[in-house]
């Protein structure tokens, strides 16, 4: 996740300016940073000759309805030699399924170029098994409030053994 070095209140997690950058406007721009920086690094790895891993990127909602995302991403990833099944974008249930008809097309472009999406928080938003299983997703990660009282919780384990089972 990205961080923060503030010149007065020193290293800040994402809690502390995601939300400001958000409000504000600069998520996109954010969204645009990190990825080519991604990128740029999974390239000096590779020319050190390390083996690219997959690399999940957090992305905003705003960023993915951007008609240019996935040109942009071709364009980093080339400029890099970054194979772009090596790249992960992870989205926020919650933001994804209200824009989904927005950017469904980009993300079935992203999977065509080989680039997976993973959905973030899966089951606090707005899960619809519908869109769900019409959408190139290569990974669900269930919110983390069911998970936290496993294997203790008989509710908490029936529904991640169902999801589990739907992936």
């Amino acid at each position: 996740l990205l961080r923060w070095q503030h010149p007065t209140k020193g290293l800040l997690l994402p809690g502390g300016f995601v939300p400001l950058a958000m409000d504000v406007g600069l998520a996109a721009a954010i969204d645009q940073f990190v990825m080519k920086e991604v990128c740029a690094q999974i390239g000096r790895w590779t020319d050190r000759g390390y083996t690219p891993m997959k690399i999940s990127v957090n992305m905003s909602a705003i960023s993915l309805l951007s008609p240019d995302l996935a040109t942009d991403l071709k364009t980093a990833t080339a400029r890099h030699g970054v194979d772009p099944r090596s790249l992960e974008i992870e989205i926020l249930e919650s933001t994804i399924f209200p824009r989904m008809n927005a950017s469904f097309e980009l993300i079935r472009e992203l999977h065509e170029i080989g680039i997976s999406l993973a959905i973030d928080d899966f089951g606090t938003g707005y899960s619809s098994l519908s869109l769900l299983k019409d959408l190139p997703i290569g990974r669900l990660k269930l919110d983390r409030r069911f998970i936290t009282n496993l294997p203790h919780n008989v509710k908490d384990d029936r529904i991640v053994a169902a999801v589990v089972a739907m992936g």
